[in-house]
């Protein structure tokens, strides 16, 4: 049988503080732990967006386009020419 675990109002604070900072209830309250989520969530800050990515990588997308365009465009008119 499971009994549920009393946490003291610190640590309920702690928890708390800690839930708003990482952004979810870190399941253990383990300094080594905590410094991990603390990088993790660091580097993910710095991660560039998946909008900025799709940015970047516009051109590729824009190329292919022309290209399927262009092409269609080539087998619609290409009767004419036989």
């Amino acid at each position: 049988m499971n009994t549920p675990i009393a946490f003291s109002e610190e640590e309920r604070r702690l928890r708390a503080d800690l839930a708003e900072e990482l952004g979810f209830h870190p399941a253990t309250l383990d300094p080594d732990d905590l410094a991990r989520h603390r990088r993790l969530n660091a580097a993910l800050d710095l991660a560039p967006s998946q909008q900025r990515i799709s940015r970047k990588y516009a051109h590729l997308s824009e190329e292919r386009r022309q290209r399927d365009v262009e092409q269609r465009g080539r087998e619609e008119v290409a009767d004419l020419y036989e």
